[in-house]
C-alpha cells in the first residue's frame, strides 16, 4: 500500500492493520479524532448510541428498570476513563499493533477502568514524579496511585505509561467542564498473551481523589445489596416469553459474577447485535 501523506488516510491504514484490536488512531492530533468520529464507518451516524450523561430509566430493558440498577451503571460509567497516549513504545513488536510505528510519537486513544488506589506508605501524598511538571513548576506533592485496567495494546510499558492522559467524567465531547485528569506514571503488570495491563498513575486533582474515593464508598453500598443481583437473576431465567438472539460467537448470555448480561428482541430498545 502506497505511503499516504493525508492524516486521515495514514489512520485509517493504521486501523486497518491492528486487526481486531480497537484503538483510535489519528496522526492529526485532537482535530482529527472528531473527523473519525463524524466519519465512523462501524456505527455510522451513532444510530442508538446513548451518551451516559442522556441514560434514563426508560432506556433499561423492562426487568432491570430499578433505581439501584441503575445507579450501578451509572456508577460503572464513572470508573470508565479515556487513555490518550501520544508515543508508541520502541519495544512494541508484534502481535502487538503499531509496532510499524514504534519509537513515534503517534496519538492513540482507548478506554480503561479505574479499579483500585493503592497508597504509599499509607498516604495519598507524594512527591510529583515528573521532571519539569508542566502543570505545576518546583517541588510539589500529586496524590495517588490510581490504578487503571486496561488492554496491552493500549498501554504496554512504562515510556508509554508516562505519556497517557487519563481523563474522568468525560461524558460529553461538547462539555468538559466535569473533566478531570491524571497522568500515567508507570505499568504496575503487563500481560501481551491476556492484552491486560495494569497503570499507576497520580494527579495533581484533590477533589479527583475525593471524588473516586466517594465513588468507592458507593459501590460498596450497593455491593450489600443481593436483592438487586437475585432479582435481576430470577428475572431474567423466568422470562421465557423474550426469545434470545443467537449468534455463533455471543451465547445466550454474557456471565459475569454479579450479571447476567441478556440481548433480547422484542424489547423497547434496539438490539445491539441487531443489523
Amino acid at each position: 500500500m502506497a505511503t499516504c501523506t493525508d492524516t486521515l488516510a495514514r489512520a485509517s491504514e493504521a486501523r486497518y492493520k491492528q486487526g481486531t484490536h480497537e484503538l483510535e488512531i489519528s496522526f492529526g492530533g485532537e482535530l482529527d479524532l472528531h473527523k473519525h468520529f463524524q466519519n465512523c464507518t462501524k456505527n455510522p451516524g451513532h444510530l442508538n448510541f446513548i451518551p451516559i450523561d442522556s441514560l434514563r430509566m426508560h432506556h433499561l430493558p423492562k426487568v432491570l428498570r430499578r433505581r439501584t440498577t441503575f445507579d450501578w451503571i451509572k456508577y460503572i460509567a464513572k470508573r470508565t476513563v479515556k487513555l490518550s497516549v501520544r508515543y508508541v513504545s520502541s519495544h512494541r513488536q508484534p502481535p502487538l499493533p503499531l509496532s510499524d510505528y514504534a519509537g513515534q510519537d503517534i496519538l492513540t486513544v482507548g478506554s480503561g477502568f479505574m479499579s483500585d488506589i493503592c497508597l504509599v506508605e499509607g498516604k495519598h501524598e507524594m512527591p510529583c514524579p515528573f521532571d519539569n511538571c508542566p502543570e505545576q513548576p518546583g517541588q510539589h506533592q500529586v496524590y495517588g496511585y490510581i490504578i487503571i485496567t486496561t488492554a496491552a495494546h493500549v498501554v504496554f510499558d512504562d515510556d508509554e505509561a508516562k505519556n497517557t492522559t487519563v481523563e474522568f467524567f468525560y461524558d460529553n465531547p461538547n462539555d468538559r467542564s466535569n473533566v478531570r485528569t491524571a497522568r500515567g506514571v508507570k505499568v504496575g503488570a503487563v500481560s501481551v498473551e491476556g492484552d491486560f495491563c495494569e497503570m499507576l498513575c497520580v494527579t495533581h486533582d484533590r477533589q479527583l481523589l475525593n471524588a473516586i474515593e466517594e465513588n468507592m464508598h458507593f459501590k460498596e453500598d450497593l455491593s450489600h445489596d443481593r436483592q438487586l443481583f437475585d432479582s435481576i437473576e430470577e428475572n431474567f431465567k423466568e422470562d421465557e416469553n423474550v426469545p434470545l438472539v443467537r449468534d455463533e460467537v455471543f451465547q445466550d448470555y454474557i456471565r459475569t459474577p454479579l450479571f447476567y448480561i441478556e440481548c433480547r428482541k422484542n424489547d423497547d430498545i434496539a438490539c445491539p447485535l441487531e443489523g
